[in-house]
């Protein structure tokens, strides 16, 4: 059969190469003509993920690479929709087919840089600002933010980042109101190193982007210091409050002192979901407050619908704890007529010390109804294995079923994490039925698997069903569901 290969229209070609995870591929397809480079090139440059292919020790050769590249050719950066950058986790040969596409070698690197050089002079900063970046000593966070702007149909950033990123912060605040007017989601984690185990300093600037809805912290901090008194970090508080579009904050495995937290919960204009994990001892030294954290949600209770508030399974007091937290227990939720799932760890409702005699233990089993808001439909309770909230247990769940019609009408469902052989030695089988009997599911999770073997990655969002790239320390034991 001879002749005119078929003629595909537009619209099937894009659909086709949509599916096509392969980089090569894509940059084949481009360069067999005219009109299959103009439908392959948004696909070729779709979604870009640096993990450290150039040089094992910094991703700094191939955003330098990146930055030469999108300033000198602008319309390929404008196909770019989401951007990440990490160390590398696995081998992956893919981005040495996009230099193989472009073809731009890193030995021509040093004939972009003057470029470069011509971005950062035309920022809106002083002299004195804009000379670090004019010398020949670029470094990773400067090539970062020379790269960052020229994509401007970017939706999602997500970044390992150093402790502080002093030049992109720079560069978003300055760039807030002319770049990134389509960036909905940001994630930023902190790889730790053993002289700096802090955590990453958080960037202020990324709450005052123009179209921000999601905002992911993992391993994040304040900038203030305890050692100097500072306990409020300055450039955070200089945020106006009610002042970003971000409707979903997550803070995983992250430390703040309390009044940076409500400082954070206050930028939002109106937060649906909220999800704090309160980081390890070991990797941050800064205090927090329950009731601090309750009074920032106070100002999203007409507009929260889901709530989590949980600390780490290796606990949050260190050996060196001084006792300056406030673990105090929060007032209800009552007034939160919007909130449908909560997920959260007893301690937060009960304070830290709870009594031991057996008539104060029913007293806290009620505590834990009375908190609930009438619209919930979902709840989730953490660290259940723990002695003090084993022992309170069944009460507590044998008071919310028996008063579901009264106070939480619209629960159907009720995750208790637990270890399997505790679960043997409690008797759940009266819970059970009566939980049946009024219309509600209550789900057993084991949270502890005895052979260590497995551990999984963790998710992100509510029920941990969004994905971001692998991340440090990110990990938890395989959940088990023993009764469902």
């Amino acid at each position: 059969m001879g002749g005119k290969p078929p003629y595909l229209p537009a619209e099937v070609i894009s659909d086709i190469l949509e599916s096509c995870a392969s980089k090569t591929t894509l940059a084949v397809a481009a360069r067999c003509s005219r009109q299959w480079y103009d439908i392959a090139m948004p696909h070729l440059w779709h979604r870009i993920d640096v993990h450290n292919p150039v040089c094992e020790d910094s991703n700094e050769p191939y955003l330098k690479w990146l930055a030469a590249l999108f300033l000198s050719k602008p319309a390929i950066a404008a196909h770019v929709r989401h951007f990440s950058v990490r160390p590398a986790f696995e081998d992956d040969p893919a981005w040495e087919e996009y230099g193989e596409f472009a073809d731009i070698r890193k030995d021509r690197i040093a004939a972009r840089l003057k470029g470069i050089q011509e971005a950062v002079a035309s920022f809106g900063y002083s002299d004195e600002e804009r000379a670090p970046w004019l010398e020949e000593d670029f470094c990773g966070d400067t090539f970062l933010t020379m790269l960052l702007p020229t994509m401007p149909n970017l939706v999602s950033l997500d970044l390992m980042g150093p402790q502080y990123a002093e030049c992109v912060e720079r560069m978003l605040w300055c760039k807030r109101g002319s770049a990134f007017t389509n960036l909905k989601s940001v994630f930023w984690t902190y790889e730790p190193f053993h002289c700096m185990p802090d955590g990453a300093i958080i960037i202020p600037a990324i709450f005052v982007l123009p179209s921000i809805e999601r905002i992911y912290l993992h391993k994040a901090r304040g900038g203030g210091s305890r050692e100097y008194g500072e306990e409020v970090d300055e450039r955070l508080a200089k945020v106006s409050p009610r002042t970003t579009t971000c409707t979903h904050l997550e803070l995983r495995d992250c430390r703040f002192y309390p009044g940076d937290v409500q400082t954070l919960i206050l930028i939002p204009k109106a937060l649906r979901s909220f999800i704090y994990e309160i980081g390890r001892p070991q990797l941050y030294s800064r205090t927090f407050s329950f009731p601090m954290i309750r009074q920032g949600l106070e100002h999203h209770k007409n507009t929260l619908e889901e709530l989590c508030l949980d600390y780490c399974h290796g606990g949050f007091e260190g050996p060196e704890s001084d006792m300056s937290d406030d673990s105090s227990p929060m007032t209800p939720l009552k007034t939160f007529t919007r909130l449908r799932r909560l997920k959260i760890a007893p301690l937060f409702i009960l304070g830290r010390d709870l009594p031991h005699k057996n008539e104060q233990a029913a007293d806290q089993s009620l505590c834990i109804l009375n908190f609930l808001p009438g619209s919930i439909q979902q709840l989730q309770l953490t660290h259940c294995q723990e002695p003090e909230n084993l022992r309170i247990l069944l009460d507590v769940l044998t008071n919310i079923l028996m008063n579901k019609t009264t106070h939480v009408p619209s629960l159907h469902r009720i995750v208790v994490e637990i270890e399997s052989d505790l679960v043997e030695k409690l008797d759940f089988a009266m819970v059970l039925r009566l939980a049946k009997s009024v219309g509600t599911k209550i789900v057993l999770m084991n949270i502890k698997d005895h052979s260590g073997a497995y551990e999984v990655e963790r998710k992100w969002g509510f029920g941990e069903d969004i994905e971001w790239r692998k991340c440090y320390e990110n990990h938890r034991p395989l959940y088990r569901v023993m009764h469902a």
